[in-house]
């Protein structure tokens, strides 16, 4: 897990500021609510291709818990920011 100190690190690493989260969180109003439409169209794309074939034809289950974690992402992207639980969850 991810300390106070090691998240600051982090963010001065990349010199992401306040702001920066500010314009991500807002961001997250207009995406989340379209996050499935990108994650299908995402998913339409993969299917023509190989490793889309490989990874979830077969077990379809598969592909809706991918689909579930990468939701999730999204959310603890655009809710949570570079916070202990974001980052202990990477």
């Amino acid at each position: 897990m991810y300390s106070k100190t090691q998240i600051a690190e982090i963010v001065n690493k990349f010199q992401i500021d306040s702001d920066d989260m500010t314009r991500i969180k807002e961001a997250g109003k207009y995406l989340m609510p379209e996050i499935d439409g990108f994650i299908d169209q995402f998913y339409d794309w993969m299917k023509k291709h190989k490793e889309y074939q490989v990874f979830f034809v077969a077990i379809p289950k598969r592909l809706d818990r991918v689909v579930d974690l990468q939701k999730q992402h999204w959310q603890s992207f655009f809710y949570t920011l570079l916070y202990v639980e974001w980052c202990a969850s990477r």
